[in-house]
């Protein structure tokens, strides 16, 4: 409606100079809005590409006998997620936003569960790490970096249960996982890797892989190992005395005073080709199987043995 003062003709001129503004005039030449692109190949190493960081922290406190998150902070590509649950355990999944790692990317995860909480960490999706590109058309490659810090305090529980790392023909990844534990603590660690997924028709021919691993009680090392498979995947996984074909792998670990006693159940769901041995309050199990699914029946198996009496989580489900 008209303001008062303001008459109809003035408001539809006004309207006019707005939307029906004159064309601008033609340019008699051709005006080159971009540069000419040349078409010379471009060598992949002089190409900056974006890298993907992230870092997630989650600090879980005893509150009147519920285990609470005292601190979350969640930077770059790294997310995390607080499902609701009705047993008492705090569930946090884990998620990369930038869908996959490759070559220069980085990831940090740091988790702390303080004196007498029960906390279950798990993925959203299995991981993913894509082709690296060589540095300089060179041998060498920078490796996707994944960083992870576990720290369970006097009689806390922590079950450390990621979903499956695909790995992709030609990639990189260099983890370390280190884990500090307190008096009465109990650990729970699985983490799967696939080689090629068969029913993708994926293969992998060559690769990098640096899986480190250091657990300590109480500043004392309880627990050390590093997996190195790098060059001709193909023929290590092929190879009788290391994978035997088989493509998807798992390693275990369990740290707690009943470690010893889940031996024989354990057994009953592993095969002649995987090893499980315990001592000193840890189990260790080696879990091979031909593919992914195969491998996840096992370990869904297992982790309902182990998981502190909690059951598998969802995202886990067949």
């Amino acid at each position: 409606m008209p303001q008062s003062g303001q008459s109809a003709c003035k408001i539809e001129w006004i309207l006019a100079k707005v939307f029906f503004m004159p064309a601008l005039p033609h340019p008699t030449q051709p005006v080159a809005i971009l540069p000419s692109l040349s078409r010379e190949p471009i060598a992949e190493s002089s190409v900056q590409l974006q890298r993907a960081r992230g870092r997630g922290e989650l600090i879980i406190r005893n509150c009147n006998g519920v285990s609470s998150v005292e601190r979350l902070y969640q930077q770059g590509c790294a997310k995390i997620r607080l499902p609701r649950r009705s047993d008492g355990v705090r569930e946090a999944v884990l998620i990369n936003s930038s869908g996959g790692a490759t070559g220069g990317d980085q990831l940090d995860w740091s988790v702390q569960t303080e004196q007498d909480t029960h906390t279950m960490v798990t993925t959203q999706a299995c991981e993913r790490v894509y082709k690296t590109p060589r540095v300089d058309d060179s041998s060498t490659v920078k490796p996707a970096v994944v960083n992870i810090e576990l720290s369970v305090g006097k009689r806390a529980k922590l079950a450390w249960l990621p979903q499956e790392t695909l790995f992709f023909d030609q990639g990189a990844l260099a983890r370390t996982l280190t884990a500090n534990l307190d008096d009465k603590g109990e650990l729970l660690i699985v983490e799967p890797i696939i080689f090629g997924r068969q029913a993708m028709g994926e293969r992998v021919d060559c690769g990098e892989l640096r899986d480190r691993w250091r657990i300590y009680r109480k500043g004392k090392l309880l627990h050390g190992e590093d997996l190195v498979l790098t060059g001709d995947l193909a023929r290590q996984i092929a190879e009788p005395m290391i994978l035997d074909g088989r493509c998807a792998i798992a390693t275990l670990l369990f740290i707690s005073p009943r470690a010893e006693g889940f031996v024989n159940a354990l057994m009953q769901v592993a095969d002649h080709q995987d090893g499980i041995s315990a001592w000193n309050g840890k189990l260790l199990a080696r879990v091979t199987a031909k593919d992914g699914y195969q491998l996840r029946k096992k370990l869904v198996a297992m982790i309902n043995m182990l998981n502190f009496e909690a059951p598998v989580p969802k995202v886990w489900s067949l």
